[in-house]
């Protein structure tokens, strides 16, 4: 299959598979994954490890539904893996597991769902683009992860691998945790963002623990990204830091920036999603404006050239929720049609190392 380079468009077979309708999507590498109102998963794109939930073919152009998993409430895809959080507060995981990623206590890939150890209180998760890790916020406010941690991205204060979850050190009062490549950021209740890892503004150096970032205000939602990170302030307004080698600080330079810069020309955002090296805001009309990489298509403004300012995606008019994946960018409407734009099928590129 070759890759498939589009403007925004259904997702071809979605009502198929999730015949109730959807109420989340996850854009990773390069696979994705719908949350169906019954509380199944269904994802297409490729399958190199078993992260699509099936037996192989290696791809899918079409959804399939995950048998055996029910119960979901959020779902969110990796690079090779995908996590899926269940109503009982326990998550699931399956695909590539070489570092513990999945969270099962081994490094044993998975080609269907298996339970992440010792996490049963988990309030929302997430799975970075990167070599692969991924986090909870807990019940009390704290932060667990799991998988690598070579730049110190599960911020227990070591550089060692776990494959299964970790405390993070010093958080007590995170409400939304957002793993990038080689980084993770938490919100916390005060409105202000602490980070641990590497390679993204600040924390050029890793941090092993959490590390507040100064000059962001009142915050209400984190995204990290590939190498950059951005924050949406309560003015709807965005805030980005980090490496910014193809425009996805949007603050219409190509210049990396240690501290966060506002994006440009931005206002009114009401939610963000980054990606690698891009990312996507939806602004208080519903449309979505996305900046930075661009050569699959990803910012959905029929070119295929960067952007270092917020660039409107085309045709996309009542967007409720986005995601963002290392190619492609989807937005889902009120009515939980689900636009996808950029690269839709495989690219030949790996994840990082």
């Amino acid at each position: 299959m070759s890759p498939r380079i589009s403007p925004p468009v259904p997702v071809a077979g979605l009502d198929a598979a999730c015949r109730d309708g959807v109420t989340g999507i996850s854009a990773g590498w390069s696979h994705s994954c719908a949350l169906c109102k019954s509380g199944e998963v269904a994802c297409w794109g490729t399958n190199f490890l078993g992260n699509l939930g099936v037996p192989l073919p290696t791809e899918r152009s079409t959804p399939a539904v995950i048998a055996g998993l029910r119960g979901v409430q959020e779902i969110s895809a990796g690079s090779y893996h995908t996590c899926a959080r269940l109503a009982s507060g326990k998550v699931s995981c399956w695909g590539a597991n070489n570092d513990g990623q999945l969270g099962d206590d081994t490094n044993a890939t998975r080609l269907h769902p298996v339970m992440v150890a010792n996490l049963n209180d988990a309030q929302q998760i997430d799975v970075g683009l990167g070599p692969g890790h991924a986090c909870a916020v807990v019940r009390s406010g704290k932060v667990r992860c799991w998988g690598v941690n070579f730049n110190s991205q599960l911020g227990d204060g070591t550089m060692t691998n776990s494959a299964a979850p970790i405390d993070v050190a010093i958080l007590e009062d995170a409400i939304q945790v957002s793993t990038g490549a080689y980084h993770t950021c938490a919100l916390r209740r005060s409105g202000k963002v602490a980070c641990w890892g590497g390679k993204h503004g600040q924390q050029r150096i890793p941090s092993p623990v959490p590390r507040e970032i100064a000059d962001l205000g009142d915050v209400t939602q984190i995204a990290a990204g590939g190498e950059h990170a951005c924050a949406l302030r309560k003015d709807g307004t965005v805030m980005c830091w980090g490496n910014n080698g193809a425009g996805q600080l949007g603050d219409g330079t190509w210049t990396d920036h240690e501290s966060p810069i506002e994006v440009r020309g931005l206002s009114g955002a009401t939610a963000i999603s980054s990606a690698s090296n891009h990312t996507c805001a939806i602004l208080g009309d519903r449309t979505v404006k996305c900046w930075g990489a661009n050569e699959h298509g990803q910012l959905g403004n029929g070119t295929t050239d960067p952007s270092n300012v917020p660039v409107a995606v085309a045709g996309v008019t009542d967007a409720a929720a986005l995601t963002t994946g290392h190619r492609t960018s989807c937005s889902q409407n009120r009515a939980g049609q689900v636009l996808c734009w950029g690269e839709l099928d495989r690219g030949d590129e790996n994840p990082p190392r």
